[in-house]
């Protein structure tokens, strides 16, 4: 029977699977010890739950779970064998957005009776092996094609249960997805009519008139009385609602690297190169030293792909000679020339990227924790100035509203904190791309309206604005009647000197029409026939009269863009209104919390 194992040993690569014995758990015992070293009262992380989708509670053993799949399909990706502190704290965000959509998803498709049977699953596993099994040279037939009857064995090897448990949770993630959208997509019908009537208008070349009667809104016209404004705002109420505000200050604090995260990637490559150096053999130096995970017999590379440092160290190499250790970038590398032929060279590597380590990490926690905890008791400002030289930048968090902008890993735990805090507390840190943020809560300020008094100038602005559009409106109707009995577009500009005439304006297909004058324009202007003079059209700023002076038929269209084109629109419509994320509570705050 094949395994991956066998399959990666005699390639005489790192068996990827191995990063499932450092997945298994990596992070069980680390926040399990943290959860143990910090004490925390009545929360709902002592229940195991850290959060809510809606009503849908995430416990700690599904956080942990999808931990464990992001980090091996991310060591699996990117060849690596273990991961930065840095890279740990961006995969658990990373698990926790995971967790948001798949609990959103639960509920759409528990609601439209969408399934994957294990039957299913199997038989899709079967026809469409994962991409990176499928140039392996021990899989192909005698043809140099790929054996469909050695992958089923390989697929049915208990040994790679492992291995092939995270591809079918692949699947897993997008067949019911992809399922819903072809569901989705079979209830859209566009009626041949509609198809064949909007095709028609793209290929519809029109040449129109149309005279715009603008709003004019001096301030002299049409008083507006103390009265009349209380009635409108009283009648409108509802449009100056302010919901439920929090005014908040933060800093924000770069995660950063150190010396020691460089003296340690350091030490690790000079441990390697001392190892060479003593007679150690070169593949073994990789398994025992590298991070990378790269076929120990070496790979052929064109030499004019390095870098001018790297190609200069290669260039200088004699067979099966290995270089000093030497800085790449944020990577520390010895090279080892195995073989060369003409521009090409096939070399061994050992690297040992400089990343941030767990320690680094842990002392800014400590800092950040020493700074909240003597913020309680003096002033926020001068201690951020005192701790790290940065004056709080002011925020107003909206209650229903999450703060994208800030690129937090969670936007929830910052609302979960304004309007669930008391005025003064302090955040534990929420962390954002490459940062953390701790918030000090200022005010909240409750649902209300906005005041009478501060309205006026606004509420007087719209009153006038809706009398002059009636007063306009007679105009345009006036000029439309002009219009119909042939009186010609310059002298009605005379009459009317503050409208805008536009002769023979040429449009070569409905959608330019769309694009240059808006929906209204175009409806009204299509729908004429050569001659006609259409109702006025009324839009945001005035009012519009049109006259079709030419109307032809260009070229020809098939029917079947207009058909997919409305069907996609119609599918992203449905779909917004389908996945709606339900509202998010985020309480892995009280990890951090001490009680």
């Amino acid at each position: 029977m094949f395994s991956i194992s066998k399959i990666r040993k005699n390639m005489r690569t790192i068996m990827l699977i191995v990063a499932i014995a450092f997945v298994g758990g990596f992070l069980m015992s680390e926040l399990w010890i943290m959860i143990r070293e910090r004490r925390f009262g009545g929360n709902p992380v002592r229940k195991g739950i850290i959060g809510y989708v809606g009503k849908k509670p995430i416990k700690i053993e599904e956080y942990q779970n999808v931990f464990n799949y992001l980090l091996y399909k991310y060591l699996r990706t990117n060849r690596l064998k273990n991961i930065s502190e840095a890279e740990r704290l961006n995969l658990q965000e990373e698990a926790w957005k995971y967790l948001i959509e798949n609990k959103t998803w639960q509920e759409i498709l528990k609601s439209t009776n969408i399934t994957v049977t294990n039957e299913e699953l199997f038989e899709i596993m079967k026809a469409n092996p994962p991409e990176e099994l499928k140039n392996l040279p021990e899989l192909k037939d005698s043809l140099g094609n790929f054996d469909y009857q050695k992958y089923y064995q390989l697929l049915t090897n208990p040994q790679n249960q492992s291995y092939f448990a995270a591809y079918a949770q692949e699947l897993l993630d997008f067949l019911p997805k992809e399922k819903f959208r072809l569901d989705l997509e079979a209830t859209i019908q566009i009626p041949t009519q509609e198809a064949k009537f909007f095709t028609e208008l793209q290929k519809t070349r029109i040449v129109a008139t149309h005279i715009f009667v603008p709003l004019l809104l001096s301030e002299d016209t049409f008083p507006i009385s103390e009265k009349e404004l209380k009635n409108y705002y009283n009648k409108h109420k509802k449009d100056f609602k302010i919901p439920k505000m929090a005014q908040l200050k933060y800093i924000e604090i770069p995660i950063e690297l150190t010396p020691a995260d460089s003296q340690e990637a350091s030490a690790i490559i000079n441990d390697a190169y001392e190892e060479l150096k003593k007679g150690e053999d070169f593949g073994i130096a990789m398994v025992d030293f590298s991070e990378f995970l790269e076929d120990t017999a070496g790979s052929w590379y064109n030499l004019k792909d390095f870098d001018s440092l790297s190609k200069k160290i290669i260039q200088n190499l004699k067979i099966n000679e290995f270089s000093s250790p030497f800085l790449k970038g944020d990577t520390w590398k010895i090279v080892q020339l195995r073989e060369k032929k003409n521009d090409s060279v096939k070399i061994r590597t050992i690297g040992v990227k400089i990343k941030i380590s767990s320690s680094t990490i842990d002392a800014l926690l400590d800092t950040l924790e020493k700074f909240r905890e003597e913020a309680k008791e003096k002033n926020f400002d001068t201690l951020a100035l005192k701790y790290f030289n940065q004056y709080p930048r002011p925020i107003t968090v909206t209650e229903g509203r999450p703060v994208f902008w800030l690129r937090l890993s969670s936007p929830s735990q910052l609302e979960n904190f304004a309007f669930n805090s008391k005025i003064g507390s302090i955040s534990p840190p929420i962390k954002a791309d490459n940062s953390y943020l701790i918030f000090y809560l200022e005010k909240i300020n409750k649902e209300g309206y906005q005041p009478f008094e501060r309205l006026k100038t606004s509420l007087t602005y719209k009153i006038r604005r809706e009398k002059v559009k009636g007063k306009q409106r007679k105009i345009a109707e006036e000029i439309r009647e002009l219009l119909l009995r042939k009186v010609p577009p310059d002298s009605i500009q005379l009459k009317y000197p503050f409208v805008e005439v536009n002769l023979k304006e040429d449009f070569m297909n409905f959608e330019h029409c769309l694009r240059t004058r808006g929906p209204e324009f175009a409806g009204a202007t299509y729908a004429l026939n050569p001659g006609e003079i259409s109702p006025v059209i009324e839009v945001d700023w005035g009012f519009y009269i049109i006259k079709c002076e030419e109307k032809n038929v260009l070229g020809d269209i098939p029917i079947d863009n207009y058909r997919n084109q409305k069907t996609n629109q119609l599918l992203q419509y449905l779909w917004q209104e389908f996945v709606k994320q339900p509202k998010v509570k985020d309480f892995r705050h009280f990890l951090y919390e001490k009680e």
